[in-house]
């Protein structure tokens, strides 16, 4: 068998150090189709009440509490799915 020589420090290869970049600041665009915009506020709207439904699991809430967040939460998942069939047949009109 070969013998295996020790490592050394010096024997390690260096790679070239990256340029640091510098981040993107964040800038506010404004968007034009107003189903994205819809979808925005309803997706706020989503994690709102998934975080209630989740405080209230956790905080051991009475059964008639918890009814009522899930109840607003499907609401709102069931908006934003006709939101996004009506988006869809917008987008992608049926040809003949």
């Amino acid at each position: 068998m070969r013998e295996r020589k020790p490592k050394s420090a010096t024997s390690k290869k260096r790679t070239p150090s990256r340029k640091k970049t510098t981040p993107r600041k964040a800038t506010s665009r404004k968007i034009n189709n107003p189903y994205a915009t819809e979808f925005m506020h309803i997706q706020k709207e989503i994690k709102k009440a998934y975080n209630k439904l989740a405080k209230d699991l956790k905080n051991h809430a009475s059964p008639k509490t918890l009814q009522k967040d899930n109840n607003n939460l499907f609401l709102l998942l069931g908006e934003c799915h006709y939101l996004a069939r009506q988006c869809w047949q917008k987008t992608h009109p049926k040809r003949k």
